[in-house]
């Protein structure tokens, strides 16, 4: 588990056949959960200030794979500690897919940035709700038909490889699990409910009653 919080900024050293390898200083030991641009992966071998990661064909085929190349830059963010304090939210490091940067705002407090994804993902996009995007937990601003809008501090664009992503960027989305949890069981119970003529329309009393029972 992870809170969305990077710690480092990594560097890929090399990546082929399924095998992740990223120079980092960071003291990691063989079977630790590392997030590496929001995937949470595991450490199988260590070399001098080097993690190698192994992908399944899974991820590959989730998360922006092309971000993963050689000598590119990476946020990187061990597993929490059960003492450790939680400033983001709770992130799991599974990714549900990807977007793409559509446009970016520079003000003088704040930068706003609009990513498009599918309808299956803005589903899950609530406004003031938390989001993780390549690993970093951010606040959702507005959300709209084809896309959502992050609002950016300064500090975090400074810290972070937000300051150098543009339009057309591909991110890794993980959506907040407590509102994909909700969403989901709520489709369920519609569905279970779909079959039967009298709930064709549901009013807000079996709405209320479906959340209920959450």
């Amino acid at each position: 588990m992870f809170s969305g919080l990077v710690r480092q900024i990594a560097q890929i050293k090399n990546f082929a056949h399924h095998t992740l390898e990223v120079i980092t200083p960071y003291p990691a030991q063989i079977g630790d959960s590392i997030a590496i641009n929001g995937v949470c992966l595991t450490v199988v071998k260590i070399l001098p200030q080097t993690l190698i990661m192994e992908l399944s064909e899974h991820t590959q085929s989730t998360i922006a794979i092309q971000n993963f190349h050689k000598g590119a830059f990476v946020h990187l963010e061990p597993a929490l500690k059960a003492d450790q304090r939680l400033d983001g939210h709770i992130v799991q490091g599974h990714i549900d897919g990807t977007g793409e940067i559509t446009k970016i705002t520079h003000h003088s407090s704040q930068s706003d940035f609009w990513i498009q994804s599918t309808e299956e993902i803005l589903s899950m996009m609530i406004p003031k709700g938390s989001v993780c995007i390549d690993g970093i937990s951010l606040t959702i601003t507005d959300v709209q038909d084809l896309s959502f809008k992050l609002t950016i501090i300064p500090h975090t664009l400074k810290t972070t490889l937000f300051r150098d992503y543009h339009i057309g960027r591909i991110v890794n989305i993980e959506t907040d699990i407590i509102t994909r949890s909700v969403v989901n069981t709520i489709k369920s119970m519609m569905r279970e409910h779909k079959g039967n003529p009298q709930d064709s329309h549901l009013h807000w009393g079996a709405i209320d009653a479906l959340q209920m029972s959450y």
